[in-house]
């Protein structure tokens, strides 16, 4: 009886993973099938990247990809604001960006709610009002502005919820 049990085991831990690709991202079990329908913007890509983050002390790399993704609509890290998000991410209050990250919330109204109320909070303490205005200008010259806003919140309330 116990060596039956020991030849099944493989197949009964094999049983219990999704059939279909999936990964492990800060304590969250994420599949493709959850992403897949926000058009948007490129989910499954953003949680791999994200991923490579995940077992280092050092935020700077992830939150310099938080703010590219945020504002950048994930434009090259060479490009002008690729090069704002790697000023300013030393600034970044990465606890903070964590909760916004985690935590509902409607699209910006306003270039000006984004520099305020979005940006500039993601820094705490430190002042960041000058990045903040050039991550925000980007951000609105977007004509999906609102959509990429929308599925970027929705991605993350999906694996966190």
């Amino acid at each position: 009886m116990r060596l039956s049990l020991l030849i099944l085991l493989p197949f009964l831990v094999a049983a219990d993973e999704p059939s279909e690709p999936f990964l492990f991202w800060k304590g969250a079990l994420v599949t493709l099938s959850m992403v897949s329908d926000l058009k948007h913007i490129d989910a499954w890509g953003i949680i791999q990247h994200l991923k490579t983050f995940e077992n280092t002390t050092d935020f700077l790399p992830e939150n310099e990809y938080l703010c590219r993704i945020a504002y950048c609509h994930n434009e090259h890290a060479l490009s002008h604001c690729g090069k704002v998000c790697a000023e300013v991410a030393p600034r970044i209050d990465h606890d903070i960006i964590e909760y916004v990250i985690r935590t509902p919330a409607p699209p910006a109204p306003s270039k000006d709610a984004c520099k305020m109320d979005r940006c500039s909070a993601m820094c705490g303490k430190n002042d960041c009002k000058k990045e903040c205005s050039v991550l925000c200008a980007v951000h609105f010259s977007y004509d999906n502005r609102k959509q990429y806003e929308s599925d970027f919140k929705r991605m993350f309330m999906r694996i966190f919820d």
